[in-house]
């Protein structure tokens, strides 16, 4: 008879073991699923390096962009949004710099709002959307302002943004960038190209043109007028040398 007992108290001893192992286990599930979905904790150096990998990622980007917008102004005579007023060579419009004795060139100042218009458009894109590894990034719309000179672009840019984690929040909302690139210079040669033949339609000087630092042609186009382009080949863009090209109207 003792024996017996004793194995009954025995299988009663595996069986609390037994619980007791299956309860630590459950135990330990829950704790590993918890620590799993906690939000990780974000230290003030976590938040100084999100900050300056992101000034340095949107100051990239506005420089890329401000090479794209400039590309772009320069094809279409300084215009964002092409004017009614074009000629069409092989299906791809020209606005005129000069219609008869009109001039119609975008002035330098133009050339600089629009280039803002196109970047502040542009740089959200860089960024993306949603949460980044426990961290969200809350953004504003940006604005920009451009100044164009004979050597570079400066652009600045107020664009707020928020990085919010743990609880925590900082903010960093300025970013510039200098992209040297000649858009004023070659700007500035085109205006004045406009502005003698404005004065004297008839007469282009060879000689000028063949001597200027940059590389300036005419293309006969239509019965209707014809294309002046200007080369810099010392600004490069994504489609190789930064080119102006306006259209010029026979009075």
């Amino acid at each position: 008879m003792t024996a017996k007992r004793g194995g009954k108290k025995g299988q009663i001893t595996l069986f609390i073991i037994l619980g007791i192992i299956l309860l630590l286990s459950v135990m330990l599930y829950f704790a590993i699923q918890y620590v799993s979905r906690a939000p990780a904790k974000i230290t003030p150096a976590d938040f100084a390096s999100l900050r300056n990998a992101l000034t340095t990622g949107i100051e990239k980007c506005i420089e890329k962009e401000t090479r794209n917008g400039a590309e772009l102004l320069s094809l279409q005579s300084g215009y964002l949004t092409l004017p009614a007023s074009v000629i069409t060579i092989a299906s791809t419009p020209f606005p005129y710099g000069l219609e008869g004795r009109t001039k119609t060139l975008p002035t330098r100042s133009d050339i600089e709002t629009n280039l803002a218009s196109y970047v502040a458009a542009a740089v959200p894109k860089c960024i993306g959307e949603g949460k980044f590894q426990g961290i969200e990034i809350k953004k504003d719309t940006p604005t920009a302002k451009v100044t164009i000179t004979n050597e570079l672009i400066l652009v600045q840019l107020a664009y707020p943004i928020r990085i919010v984690a743990s609880q925590k929040e900082e903010s960093i909302s300025s970013f510039q960038a200098r992209v040297p690139l000649r858009l004023g210079y070659v700007h500035s040669t085109v205006d004045e190209l406009v502005i003698k033949l404005q004065a004297e339609p008839d007469w282009i000087d060879m000689t000028y043109l063949s001597q200027h630092p940059l590389h300036i042609v005419i293309y006969p186009a239509t019965s209707e007028g014809y294309l002046l382009t200007v080369e810099d080949s010392e600004s490069k863009v994504p489609g190789g040398n930064l080119t102006f090209i306006t259209a010029i109207k026979f009075p």
